[in-house]
């Protein structure tokens, strides 16, 4: 029940920027509901939850604290192959690079985007060969 609660409000405000701080907090609360071992990865994603939060990510793609607890969560949940794939699927690895583009002094969102896509190149070809092709070397050796 409290996943559900912590859904409904992203779901409810996902679309008003002046409930930024709510889904942000509340990107926050299910990265750190991702690392308990007794909430499965597959359970959050049949949640629905890389979906919203890819959706999130690309309406508030300006908003740096978003978008930190954000990676925060995918990167939690890419350890699991299931949500490693659906993440890819979703474009995740596109919206965490262009968050690398935006917010290159930003230390701690660069952080967890690189820890986000370092956990999708784990389990991916896919991903591996996106972040190794030039222009992504380039930005990635510019932050």
């Amino acid at each position: 029940r409290p996943l559900q609660c912590i859904l409904e409000a992203i779901r409810d405000f996902n679309d008003n920027p002046e409930a930024v701080y709510l889904i942000q907090s509340a990107y926050g609360a299910l990265a750190n509901l991702a690392k308990l071992p007794d909430l499965t990865h597959s359970h959050l994603n049949e949640a629905g939850v890389v979906s919203d939060t890819i959706s999130s990510m690309r309406f508030y793609s300006q908003k740096q604290g978003l978008n930190v607890e954000a990676c925060a969560l995918l990167a939690n949940l890419a350890v699991s192959p299931d949500t490693n794939g659906e993440i890819i699927r979703a474009g995740g690895i596109s919206i965490i690079f262009r968050l690398l583009e935006t917010f290159p002094k930003c230390e701690e969102l660069v952080s967890e985007a690189f820890r986000a896509l370092l956990c999708l190149c784990i389990g991916s070809d896919e991903a591996k060969s996106f972040l190794s092709s030039n222009d992504c070397i380039s930005v990635i050796s510019s932050v």
